[in-house]
């Protein structure tokens, strides 16, 4: 991961439980709000995504949003990459189905 003075960078990535070889990833770029993460929301961005097909990155941005809304006045970068993992590799699961 990146880290800057009130932004980080990490890439998250999932991979299948039946094939390594097939990959889902992003970036994910958190910004910190002057009054997080009591008053205001944890800002992100997902400038990158490998593998993502269809409304794929607007249904993870609907569920980060929803865990950030969720989680108003504590901390919640770690809820969030944790979904995102656990997303990535659901979707990476879907590819190697669909190869088989």
């Amino acid at each position: 991961f990146i880290r800057s003075d009130d932004k980080f960078q990490i890439v998250v990535q999932g991979t299948s439980e039946k094939s390594l070889n097939d990959i889902v990833s992003c970036t994910l770029i958190f910004e910190f709000p002057n009054q997080y993460p009591t008053t205001e929301k944890l800002i992100y961005e997902l400038p990158e995504t490998h593998n993502f097909f269809g409304n794929n990155k607007s249904e993870l941005c609907t569920r980060i949003d929803e865990i950030i809304e969720a989680g108003l006045g504590g901390a919640v970068v770690y809820d969030v990459v944790s979904e995102v993992q656990d997303i990535l590799n659901a979707w990476a699961d879907t590819i190697t189905s669909r190869k088989e």
